[in-house]
């Protein structure tokens, strides 16, 4: 451990580190009056430079999205494929400025299961990385648009598979947002209440189908499926 001293004397500032653990004066430092007025007179602008540094881009989002836009060829994606995304998450990391913009791939408002780009925009709006993993031409890919089982077919179908006894009456719905997404309560046989939500799932990289995501915490507390 280091503790760290200082006088003043004849308009000369002294300075010096002495380890604690060695029990010793590892240097004395003079700083001359000129040397200490232009660190005072840089001070502002270290300052200005450190913030500009760390201070977020105010269009990072549209930057983020304009990007994929360009990238459009590039990705061998279509107009349709670039513009039936929503933003999924977008964030700031405090240490270094860079905003962190997550987008969802959809086709008629429903989402492709993890088809994600993520953009990185730097303070000065500029594209740090971006990664892409929307799938091309979706729209292409889609076969049925609705599905065959109801989201709660779905649970009892789930809990079946995992040796969770429940019936149809046992199963009651506590939230419903559309007919694509709605939260069934938990009753008896789970910790916390189960969210559903239609979505497309990838079965190769040209076709997806319908399928109900959720969350199932069993009461074992040990599993948690999603």
């Amino acid at each position: 451990m280091f503790r760290f001293t200082y006088l003043v004397h004849k308009k000369h500032l002294f300075f010096s580190i002495f380890d604690q653990t060695t029990r010793k004066m590892t240097k004395i430092y003079k700083l001359t009056p000129s040397v200490i007025w232009a660190f005072l007179c840089l001070l502002p602008n270290i300052q200005s430079f450190a913030q500009r540094q760390t201070t977020p881009h105010p269009e990072a989002v549209k930057i983020a999205i304009d990007y994929v836009s360009k990238q459009q060829k590039a990705w061998n994606l279509t107009e349709q494929d670039v513009k039936n995304h929503f933003v999924l998450n977008s964030y700031t990391s405090e240490a270094t400025g860079v905003t962190h913009v997550f987008l969802a791939q959809h086709y008629n408002n429903v989402e492709l299961h993890n088809a994600l780009i993520n953009v990185n925009v730097l303070p000065n709006g500029e594209i740090l990385y971006a990664g892409n993993r929307f799938m091309p031409n979706l729209a292409n890919a889609v076969g049925a648009k609705t599905p065959k089982i109801l989201a709660s077919e779905a649970v009892i179908s789930a809990c079946k598979h995992l040796g969770i006894a429940l019936k149809t009456a046992d199963l009651q719905v506590k939230n419903q947002k559309n007919a694509s997404e709605m939260t069934f309560d938990k009753g008896h046989f789970a910790l916390s209440d189960v969210e559903t939500k239609l979505c497309y799932e990838a079965i190769n990289d040209k076709e997806v189908r319908l399928a109900w995501n959720m969350n199932l915490d069993q009461l074992d507390g040990e599993n948690f499926w999603s």
